[in-house]
């Protein structure tokens, strides 16, 4: 079953469900689910994400530092705590 909305991994503490097949990063946040791991390689879909500046940004120097401090490479333990992070 599809899940309409919100974390599908909540379907799993509901009693509505068994199994649940989403992003690690939003199984994480659901008390009371256990993240079992990865799919195997050849089924994962991984998501890039990106930044960019818009050229008539109202305020460039913050969007600026705001990149420049999840870019940096102290902050990527943070996104892997959160399930932000690909590793084979």
């Amino acid at each position: 079953m599809l899940w309409p909305g919100g974390l599908a991994a909540e379907a799993l503490v509901k009693g509505q469900a068994d199994l649940c097949v989403h992003q690690i990063s939003e199984i994480l946040p659901v008390k009371g689910v256990t993240l079992v791991g990865p799919l195997p390689r050849e089924l994962q879909k991984v998501t890039t994400y990106s930044a960019a500046l818009s050229s008539r940004a109202a305020t460039p120097d913050v969007a600026r530092a705001f990149i420049a401090f999840v870019a940096r490479p102290s902050f990527k333990a943070k996104l892997a705590a959160a399930g932000l992070d690909y590793r084979e």
